[in-house]
């Protein structure tokens, strides 16, 4: 997480500073810590300007937790464990975490919808039973109506790293996923949307976000399924511009068989 996503999820936006002094103490008030509660790394980047920090955890909170919570916990940040980071997973982890802790957020503002279920993919990963082709998203919400209906979304963050043949697979991994009943055995839910948010550049996103649409249509026609098409919605957005974006609320989804964007609820 960086500092900007402990605020949105833990504080509100204005506690920022607060929230900088506790991170600081909490890695050792250093990029690069060992044996610290986080650890603290910046992420590396072209452009010039401050570098934005990554807080992971470090061996003194996985200590703790493992030792006064019942929270598992089987890895930790250290200097030799980073040395070898990749970027794009790096980002692309970021963004995972950005969106949800976005979700988050917006539920706390409105009183229409609240978010009652959210696991990440390594929560998913480590269900003690599942079966190994269960289906395992980058994120996973449950949203609930004050009205009491509720609907789940599978998340999944793209940055442009599948190309078409492996993009289609994931689409038909994820339809054969729900048409076989699996879905709801595994997560206990029968509505669900799967939406896929492509996060990075201007220039690309919204190019990429077109090409996914086409490519699940096309999908969805050669397997005679056209009318799964209102299970997928497509947007795109900028990594800093996610929490501004409202992606819960405003008209920003598109679908593979709509031309004009609408709202994801």
């Amino acid at each position: 997480m960086t500092m900007l996503d402990v605020t949105h999820c833990f504080y509100s936006p204005s506690s920022i500073s607060h929230v900088r002094e506790i991170l600081s103490r909490l890695c050792g008030k250093k990029d690069e810590q060992d044996n610290q509660y986080l650890y603290r790394f910046g992420i590396p980047k072209n452009r010039t300007g401050n570098t934005e920090r990554v807080y992971v955890l470090g061996a003194r909170g996985r200590d703790f937790l493992t030792n006064n919570t019942h929270i598992p916990v089987n890895w930790f940040a250290s200097p030799s464990r980073m040395a070898n980071l990749n970027y794009n997973a790096l980002v692309h982890s970021l963004g995972v975490t950005r969106v949800l802790v976005a979700a988050t957020f917006w539920s706390r503002k409105q009183e229409e919808w609240t978010l009652i279920h959210m696991k990440t993919n390594y929560q998913l990963a480590n269900v003690p039973g599942k079966e190994a082709n269960t289906v395992i998203p980058d994120g996973w919400l449950v949203f609930q109506h004050r009205s009491g209906k509720r609907g789940s979304l599978i998340v999944e963050v793209d940055r442009g790293t599948e190309y078409q043949e492996r993009f289609k697979q994931h689409i038909s991994t994820r339809l054969a996923f729900i048409e076989s009943g699996k879905y709801e055995e595994f997560f206990g839910e029968k509505a669900v949307q799967i939406v896929y948010i492509v996060v990075g550049e201007k220039r690309y996103r919204e190019t990429r976000r077109k090409t996914m649409v086409q490519w699940t249509q096309e999908v969805l026609q050669e397997k005679e399924m056209e009318n799964w098409g209102v299970l997928f919605k497509f947007t795109d957005v900028g990594f800093e511009e996610i929490y501004a974006a409202n992606l819960f609320e405003k008209p920003v989804w598109y679908s593979s068989f709509t031309k004009h964007a609408g709202s994801l609820f």
